[in-house]
C-alpha cells in the first residue's frame, strides 16, 4: 500500500458493514436520536430491543432502546419488508453455508442487489433466504466492483414472482431528511430496522472488509450518501428507504469509530448496474 493511501487509511478507516407513506408520521414521532437498531416483530414476538452493538459484544437486552412494534411497521409491512433477503455463501461444496450480508429484490423476476464485498469466497454456491424462510439458489449475473455492487439471479419455479423494491432517487435528499434501512446485522436470522437521517454527499474514501483487507477495486472518489444511521457488520446491502417507500441508496460501509456514521451507495449507481 502506497504512503498516501496508508495515511488516508490511518486517518479514515471505514470498515465495510458485512456483519411508507402511512408510517411517516409514526416514524417522526417515535424514532428520534440517538439512533439504534430495532428488531422487527416476528410471529407472536413483538420485537426485542437491542443495544448498540460492537464486534465481539453480545446484545444487551437491558438497554433502553425501543423496539419496532406493529404500529410503526404497519405502513411498511406490505411493500417494503418482504423485499429484503439474507444472503448466504460457502467457499466450497463441502463447506456449510454462512450468512454474509443483506440483499433485496429489485425485480419481480428474482434479481437481487447486494454489495460486491459481501460475496467473499463463494465457490460452493450462493443462496438467499426470504423473510418467510423460503430458500433459493442464486447465481451472480453482474459485477460492478467500481461501485461495490453485485446483482444475483434467483433460481425459481416458472411463474413464481417476488416482491420488488421501488427504486427512487437520491438527487433531492435534504440534510436531516428521515430515512430508514432494513437488514440482518451480525448474522442474526431476523430482520432489524435502522432509522436515521441524511447528512451530506461525501467521497467513498478508503474502505476495507471486516478482516481489514482494503477493497482496492473500488473507486474511492465516487460520491456516497453520508447518513447518520446505526449500522453493524452484516448490514452491507441493506436498502435505505425514504418515507415514501422508495429506495434511495444501499448501505455499503460504516466508520468503526462511530457506528452511527454510515455510508450508502446512491440508488443511481444501482440503476446503472441494472441496465
Amino acid at each position: 500500500m502506497k504512503g498516501p493511501i496508508k495515511s488516508a487509511w490511518a486517518l479514515l478507516l471505514i470498515i465495510s458493514a458485512t456483519m411508507f407513506a402511512g408510517g411517516a408520521a409514526v416514524f417522526a414521532q417515535n424514532l428520534q436520536p440517538p439512533f439504534r437498531l430495532y428488531a422487527l416483530p416476528q410471529g407472536s414476538d413483538p420485537g426485542i430491543p437491542i443495544a448498540t452493538l460492537f464486534l465481539g459484544k453480545a446484545a444487551n437486552q437491558a438497554d433502553n432502546t425501543r423496539y419496532a412494534g406493529d404500529a410503526l411497521c404497519a405502513g411498511m409491512r406490505d411493500h417494503v419488508i418482504p423485499v429484503i433477503v439474507r444472503v448466504l455463501a460457502r467457499p466450497g461444496p463441502l463447506s456449510a453455508f454462512q450468512d454474509v450480508g443483506t440483499g433485496f429484490f429489485v425485480s419481480a423476476g428474482g434479481r437481487v442487489a447486494m454489495c460486491e464485498h459481501e460475496l467473499g469466497d463463494h465457490g460452493g454456491g450462493l443462496r438467499i433466504v426470504t423473510l418467510d424462510n423460503r430458500m433459493y439458489t442464486a447465481n451472480v449475473i453482474k459485477h460492478d466492483p467500481k461501485h461495490d455492487l453485485c446483482i444475483l439471479q434467483v433460481r425459481h419455479p416458472k411463474g413464481e414472482s417476488f416482491p420488488a423494491a421501488a427504486l427512487g432517487s437520491s438527487q433531492n435528499l435534504t440534510r436531516g431528511q428521515n430515512l430508514i434501512a432494513f437488514g440482518y446485522p451480525l448474522g442474526w436470522r431476523r430482520l432489524f430496522m435502522s432509522p436515521g437521517e441524511y447528512r451530506q454527499s461525501q467521497p467513498a474514501g478508503p474502505t476495507a472488509d471486516c478482516n481489514g483487507r482494503v477493497l482496492t477495486y473500488m473507486d474511492v472518489t465516487r460520491p456516497m450518501l453520508g447518513l447518520r444511521m446505526h449500522s453493524e457488520f452484516g448490514n452491507s446491502g441493506s436498502p435505505v428507504f425514504d418515507l415514501n417507500e422508495h429506495v434511495v441508496g444501499m448501505v455499503q460501509s460504516i466508520d468503526t469509530r462511530n457506528h452511527d456514521s454510515t455510508s450508502a451507495t446512491p440508488v443511481e449507481d444501482l440503476l446503472d448496474a441494472l441496465k
